[in-house]
């Protein structure tokens, strides 16, 4: 591995708990191109899945024109799975896995509640296999539960015969419910959270305030229509 690579790769895995806790991280630049470089390919898919996983910001110096189909491929899964990650929370949710037990750490892992990701990066020069720490493990695999409604943040809602005005009011309090008997849970040692407590408070805090802004929004509708 070239010594820039290793270089980037230590840098973007140690500095990923920092991105959008003190500023947007800047994680190097991307290399798609297989032509008039060093690198090889391992290398560059290397530091395309930490340049991602890590939810920063992805700048690439490539001529598009140039590029290959493998090449703006990998491009544009890059430029998907960082945007994917980056919106997993504020702060963010990437921490670095094994950062203290060598010179680079073994992986990134982001974790949201709908879903996590995990990046195992072999920075040695032969093949290694890899497993998930334990860690991690924890819930692997396991489905979210469904929503209500098939999709994904935005509905159809044109009338109440899609979904009742008495329906969404039930499934909002039925979330609060729930979420509260989780943070009880945490809270009396019965329920397992792979989050630190910082982290814990930090996703409560903003779902609270998340629900208190819609609050507020309902209640600013009430006023215009004379409610």
């Amino acid at each position: 591995m070239l010594p820039s690579t290793r270089s980037a790769l230590r840098s973007i895995l140690a500095r990923s708990f920092l991105h959008r806790r003190l500023w947007q991280n800047d994680p190097d630049c991307l290399m798609a191109r297989s032509r008039d470089t060093r690198l090889a390919s391992e290398e560059r898919h290397a530091l395309a899945v930490a340049i991602a996983s890590s939810g920063g910001m992805t700048l690439f110096s490539d001529d598009v024109a140039s590029l290959g189909v493998e090449e703006r491929s990998l491009v544009r899964e890059t430029l998907a799975l960082a945007r994917r990650i980056d919106a997993l929370g504020i702060p963010a949710r990437v921490r670095a896995l094994g950062l203290l037990d060598g010179e680079i750490a073994s992986g990134l892992v982001a974790r949201g509640t709908a879903a996590s990701f995990v990046a195992l990066v072999n920075a040695g020069e032969t093949t290694t296999a890899l497993a998930l720490p334990p860690e991690v493990q924890v819930d692997a695999g396991a489905e979210p539960e469904p929503f209500v409604l098939e999709g994904m943040d935005w509905f159809d809602l044109a009338d109440g015969r899609t979904l009742s005005w008495d329906r969404i009011r039930t499934t909002v309090e039925s979330g609060q419910a729930a979420l509260a008997r989780v943070v009880d849970g945490i809270a009396r040692g019965r329920v397992r959270s792979p989050l630190g407590e910082v982290e814990r408070f930090d996703l409560v805090l903003g779902i609270t305030c998340h629900a208190v802004y819609h609050a507020g929004q309902i209640q600013l509708v009430k006023r215009l229509i004379g409610g």
